[in-house]
């Protein structure tokens, strides 16, 4: 199968500290090689947000290593994919960030998140990784 990963997953592994950590790495370590992982240039944006803000600034070229480690390809953002995420947003009342990964995800089999969010989403299958037992 071939899943899309949110950045919750990744920032649940990389994180010194996080209620997820131990989940992340399991579904991980349990699904690499067994199937196929895509992740957007939009995720690893949020977690170069997110170390920005928590001042964490130099850990963001280990974060993308990490990342890059992880997933079989990071797809760039098109506009086209923009243009789609802003009806989306509006529609269900996502993020951006969220709409751009959920536009991304329905290409995929499964969007691999813990976010509530992507429930909304019409024909959008998501597994939390926090309740998987794969």
């Amino acid at each position: 199968m071939k899943f899309y990963l949110d950045t919750d997953i990744f920032l649940a592994g990389f994180k010194d500290k996080d209620h997820l950590k131990l989940s992340a790495q399991k579904f991980l370590k349990d699904n690499t090689g067994k199937h196929e992982f895509f992740t957007s240039t939009a995720t690893l944006l949020e977690i170069w947000h997110y170390l920005n803000r928590n001042n964490l600034k130099e850990k963001t070229l280990e974060a993308v290593r990490y990342v890059e480690e992880i997933v079989d390809e990071v797809i760039s953002l098109e506009p086209e994919t923009l243009i789609e995420a802003v009806s989306l947003a509006e529609a269900y009342s996502l993020s951006p960030t969220d709409a751009i990964h959920a536009i991304h995800a329905k290409k995929f089999d499964a969007i691999i998140s813990t976010d509530n969010a992507f429930d909304r989403v019409p024909n959008l299958k998501k597994i939390d990784f926090s309740q998987s037992s794969d």
